[in-house]
């Protein structure tokens, strides 16, 4: 929970798994998509990202956001 703006820290760049939820969500909500499990999706660093974002990563791939 943020108390104020500052913490929120909104003037930080978006990093790239950041950037996949926010656009793995938006995607399926606003567009419906739905994400492609024959997408293989396999990524180098994923174990350097934080724990709560590795399954937006993986959706962001399965839904062609990302490769």
């Amino acid at each position: 929970m943020y108390n104020t703006i500052d913490n929120f820290l909104p003037n930080n760049t978006m990093t790239r798994e950041e950037a996949s939820k926010f656009f793995s969500v938006f995607a399926k909500i606003i567009f419906n998509k739905t994400e492609d499990t024959a997408n293989t999706c396999s990524f180098r660093d994923i174990n350097n990202a934080d724990s709560t974002l590795k399954d937006s990563i993986n959706s962001a791939c399965r839904l062609g956001i990302f490769k």
